[in-house]
């Protein structure tokens, strides 16, 4: 993987994550940290303290976690204020950037959650903020600059301001640039500063704003000398190597991961096409099988009906021959009457009509007494 298309801008980019932790805690901050929290509070801030960005963990499998910037404000109020340059691993607006939300809310509970370690009742706790300015907007609706949340309920009843999240949307300095400086907020002008700084075509408007606002020219100073300096620009280098890095595997993961879900999806498929294609063969063979033996019955029907047939052929030939042999009997009782009534002295013809006999039976009649 080649670095060589890696730009250092000469004047390094306040929206840079370690560049905007440097800028906050390098030792003559305090002034430009103090005026920064004042404008995305947004109510006046009299002194501020940098604290350990580490916070103390109470069980070993507790994730430890980092803050960019930890401080104390006015009354104690404790504030974290985290740049988040570019989406989290693979939040992106599909999932609606759930990744910084929850690292947000993640960030500001154990902000809030470890003043008890101090000892105090829960009515002494201080209020603690959470600022996470993004150099993306991890909201798609409303457009607003400032996002602030607070615990409410859904018809809008407060039920504690005692903990705050703040995200500031960055990308949407582009439509604030637009607008007058005179006209601009403190929390605007920082926002400016923070996205733009770093690009020359606006140095016009930067300078107007550094005119108007101490806290963002001192900002301004202490971002030139971190510029200059070789050790912070090598430093920023290995950052953007390191991101470079991750989002090449990141890409790879998900092209990697792409293509497992495409052939996962294409065996799904092939496996409902085998499924189907079985279903079919089943259908058909069990209509094969019902198509045999509805053969097999009509064969089977066949041969009764022959069977029948020939039983009613027999029978008809029984009754025939019984029919044969009764005319025999019939004619043999005739013959013998009429041999009876001729030996009687009764003639032909009176015996023939005494018989009903027909003129072929009498024809018959008269040559079997011949014989």
């Amino acid at each position: 993987m080649s670095y060589d298309n890696i730009i250092i801008p000469e004047l390094l980019p306040p929206s840079e994550d370690g560049v905007f932790k440097t800028l906050l805690t390098h030792p003559e901050a305090k002034p430009i940290l103090r005026d920064i929290v004042e404008s995305y509070l947004r109510f006046p801030v009299v002194k501020v303290e940098v604290r350990n960005v580490e916070l103390p963990i109470s069980d070993i499998n507790e994730k430890r976690e980092r803050f960019d910037v930890n401080c104390t404000v006015n009354d104690g109020s404790q504030l974290d204020v985290e740049m988040q340059a570019d989406p989290m691993g693979s939040d992106s607006s599909k999932n609606e950037h759930a990744g910084v939300k929850n690292r947000s809310v993640y960030c500001l509970t154990d902000l809030h959650a470890n003043q008890t370690g101090r000892g105090l009742d829960y009515r002494e706790f201080a209020k603690s903020y959470q600022i996470t300015i993004c150099n993306y907007n991890p909201f798609k609706e409303p457009q607003r600059l400032l996002e602030e949340f607070m615990l409410r309920n859904k018809q809008g009843l407060l039920l504690s301001d005692s903990i705050r999240a703040i995200f500031v949307s960055l990308r949407l300095t582009s439509e604030i640039v637009k607008k007058p400086t005179r006209d601009m907020t403190a929390a605007e002008m920082w926002s400016i500063f923070i996205a733009k700084s770093s690009e020359p075509e606006y140095n016009g408007l930067i300078n107007e704003i550094i005119k108007m606002r101490e806290g963002i020219s001192m900002a301004q100073e202490a971002l030139n000398s971190i510029s200059m300096d070789p050790d912070e620009r090598a430093i920023y280098r290995s950052r953007r190597i390191l991101a470079m890095d991750i989002e090449h595997l990141r890409v790879s993961g998900l092209k990697e991961a792409e293509e497992v879900e495409a052939k996962r999806k294409e065996n799904e498929v092939m496996a409902q096409r085998n499924e189907a294609m079985a279903q079919r063969n089943e259908a058909m063979r069990q209509e094969v099988e019902a198509t045999k033996q509805e053969v097999e019955a009509t064969k089977q029907e066949v041969e009764a009906t022959k069977q029948e047939v020939e039983a009613t052929k027999q029978e008809v030939e029984a009754t025939k021959q019984e029919v044969e042999a009764t005319k025999q009997e019939v004619e043999a009782r005739i013959v013998e009457t009429a041999s009876k009534m001729l030996s009687a002295g009764m003639d032909i013809n009176a015996v023939s009509q005494f018989l009903e006999l027909s003129e072929i039976e009498i024809k018959k009649l008269s040559l079997f007494l011949k014989h």
